[in-house]
């Protein structure tokens, strides 16, 4: 959620600026599986190493216990301010363009992770009570609690540029840049200090790309159509299932009714294509969080109307 008062003014005809302020909220929820059958393993493995069980019965203990898998639920929020500017400048009647900059933002989220421990399988009078001592002390060992996490959200800054080639036709074209190196891993940090998981994302910074035009039809019909290439943060090397991400590309159409000139409805469609990304165990997986080997496919299709009133 983000509120932003912002003022103007109007230098002259030919030049305007605008500052404001930015108050925005986040309330974030992030998801995973916890390997809880590699846990009891190593769990059994201290246990045998300190003497408290036979170390043949490691292997069988890890033999009764597979795939099992614990969930959590980090659930966090933080308030944050910054800032924004921008400038228009009319070249002619026909032309003008457009600069903004938006500030960064940085959170110091607080919250929860909460768990839900997996329930045991069934297993032999002799080995139940071993292995139920070792889950015992997995549960103890990742808890519920507090945890913190440092994000700092990119600033940006654009440029666009408009111009009327004749009563017809406009052009439009516009060029973002954000910021989005700033975040470098996603960390979550219990409140006693300890580090509960950090997930490298080595975001590069972006451009966004695109062009657009404008056909007045007459008086009530206006047509609208573009085209944009938005390139991805996400690095191959650092792809994961959760962030598949990859360079889209937007075609864009839309349409303006004016029933008078304070009155109108709009609506538009857009259809994004996207790289089809690849994940495989030499970019972007580690053996520390599996090795995974994958192919992704994605699009998306964007609808849109406004009802626009002037007075």
């Amino acid at each position: 959620m983000n509120v932003s008062p912002v003022v103007s003014y109007k230098f002259n005809d030919a030049f305007s600026l605008g500052v404001g302020a930015d108050w925005q909220h986040i309330s974030a929820s992030f998801g995973a599986n916890v390997n809880y059958s590699a846990a009891l393993l190593q769990a059994a493995g201290v246990a045998a190493q300190q003497g408290l069980i036979p170390p043949a019965l490691v292997p069988v203990i890890g033999a009764a216990t597979p795939g099992l898998d614990a969930n959590s639920t980090v659930e966090g929020s933080d308030s944050a301010w910054s800032w924004n500017i921008g400038a228009l400048w009319n070249l002619s009647p026909d032309t003008r363009i457009g600069a903004q900059y938006r500030g960064s933002m940085k959170y110091h989220i607080t919250g929860t992770v909460s768990f839900t421990y997996p329930q045991l399988p069934s297993l032999p009078p002799a080995l139940a009570p071993v292995v139920g001592l070792l889950a015992a002390n997995v549960n103890n060992a990742i808890p519920n609690g507090g945890i913190t996490s440092d994000i700092k959200l990119p600033d940006s800054a654009n440029i666009s540029f408009f111009t009327r080639l004749n009563p017809q036709w406009d052009l439009m074209a516009d060029a973002q840049w954000v910021h989005w190196s700033t975040i470098e891993n996603l960390t979550f940090t219990r409140t006693t200090g300890a580090q509960l998981a950090s997930t490298p994302e080595n975001f590069r910074d972006t451009w966004r790309l695109s062009a657009g035009t404008n056909y007045h039809l007459n008086d009530q019909w206006l047509l609208r159509g573009g085209f944009a290439w938005d390139q991805s943060p996400v690095r191959s090397q650092y792809r994961t299932p959760r962030l598949p991400d990859n360079d889209r590309y937007w075609l864009t159409i839309g349409a303006q009714y004016a029933f008078n000139k304070d009155f109108k409805l709009d609506g538009g469609f857009g259809y994004l294509w996207i790289s089809n990304p690849d994940i495989n165990q030499n970019a972007g997986s580690t053996a520390a969080y599996g090795l995974i080997n994958g192919h992704y496919s994605a699009n998306v299709n964007i609808f849109s109307v406004q009802l626009t009133y002037s007075f």
